[in-house]
């Protein structure tokens, strides 16, 4: 496939599919990593092999472009983070294969910029714990939203859908009335501060 060169030190091109190269792959030809070429003398062309140890291996990790992304909760104090997100959406697990041998590849992506590991709950769910604000865009100041993305790959392909997630300026607290009760009783008390607000997971 044509290449593109960056710059002195970078070079892209399109890797095809592996039924580009395999077209009749059995089992034991799925793990087979390609080497490859590179000729920058047109046609016809002068292949130059790239040194063996870098090779590309085809996966079956499927991407999530046509997915659609639910996340909860939908808040976080800036902070600290912290909060566990659940993603819901489908066709999660992918083939058995590659559940098994890619345990570390799925990751929760925040800002477009910061990773953070995530494991599959199920077909359906993906959860992964929210970082501090701070993590994500330095400087910046609650209340901020910030995208949370998923990849089941390593950070090469993300479903880059509209999740997210809203980061608070932290609690502040300066009392709490009555400050006693009764051992044996329910005792209702009220907290007095700054920032608060009205979430679905406050407790």
């Amino acid at each position: 496939s044509d290449a593109t060169v960056h710059g002195t030190q970078s070079l892209s091109c399109l890797v095809p599919g592996r039924q580009a190269f395999v077209p009749y792959a059995t089992e034991e030809h799925r793990d087979i990593p390609l080497t490859l070429e590179v000729s920058f003398a047109g046609n016809p062309p002068i292949w130059i092999p790239v040194d063996k140890h870098l090779t590309f291996t085809h996966h079956e990790v499927p991407t999530r472009e046509t997915q659609v992304l639910i996340i909860a909760p939908r808040q976080s104090l800036a902070s600290v983070g912290g909060a566990t997100l659940l993603l819901t959406g489908a066709n999660f697990l992918g083939p058995e294969r590659e559940r098994t041998a890619n345990l570390a590849l799925p990751r929760c992506i925040f800002g477009r910029r910061l990773e953070r590991q995530a494991t599959v709950v199920s077909d359906t769910s993906i959860s992964c714990q929210a970082p501090p604000l701070y993590d994500v865009f330095q400087g910046a100041s609650a209340p901020q939203d910030v995208t949370v993305d998923v990849t089941f790959d390593g950070g090469q392909t993300m479903t880059r859908l509209p999740s997210v997630m809203t980061y608070l300026k932290d609690f502040e607290f300066d009392a709490l009335r009555p400050s006693y009760g009764l051992y044996n009783d329910k005792t209702d008390v009220v907290l007095f501060g700054r920032h608060f607000v009205r979430t679905p997971n406050l407790l």
